[in-house]
């Protein structure tokens, strides 16, 4: 079996590069940046949103003659 070494001085290297990145991600003034939504959509989800798509998601349970015919509770991993 290999076993795995890491240089923590050429990690360390990287640092900077990092950091920098990481700011402009956070500023948004990185390339790409109009593509940035996915940084804040965890905490821009509310309860009212997760309650609407339980609700199509039911509907469609309902239209579609395939899907199993059943009302489960909303499941919210992330609400408190």
């Amino acid at each position: 079996m290999k076993s795995i070494s890491l240089n923590i001085g050429a990690v360390k290297a990287y640092e900077p590069k990092v950091k920098a990145a990481q700011e402009a991600l956070e500023n948004g003034t990185c390339e790409g940046n109009d593509f940035l939504g996915w940084l804040h959509l965890p905490s821009s989800i509310t309860p009212e949103f997760l309650d609407e798509i339980q609700s199509v998601a039911n509907t469609l349970r309902e239209k579609c003659c395939l899907a199993p015919k059943r009302q489960e509770e909303p499941y919210y991993p992330l609400r408190r």
